[in-house]
């Protein structure tokens, strides 16, 4: 019997901007490469703690003033299914 489960690799962002970085209210996602409509926040334990509807490519605006001060990440998936993550914090 296998019990082998596969996990997808997770690098980091290349042709993706974030900033600011720390932010307040909105953090700003712009593009140089295709991305999936929607990117995933999570906090350091793994939770998603927002999902956002972002352009394909270009600039977004994302609202994180809900957001609970902190440190997360945001998981970003290309048009070819791999996923990248950027760091920020959140004052």
């Amino acid at each position: 019997m296998n019990n082998t489960t596969s996990v997808a690799e997770v690098g980091t962002a290349e042709g993706v901007k974030l900033y600011p970085v720390p932010t307040s209210n909105v953090l700003t996602l712009e593009t140089e490469v295709a991305v999936q409509p929607a990117v995933r926040i999570v906090d350091l334990d793994g939770a998603t703690v927002l999902v956002s509807a972002v352009n394909t490519t270009g600039r977004t605006d994302i609202d994180v003033s809900s957001l609970a001060a902190g440190k997360y990440f945001v998981l970003i998936t290309d048009a070819k299914g791999a996923i990248s993550t950027k760091p920020f914090t959140k004052n």
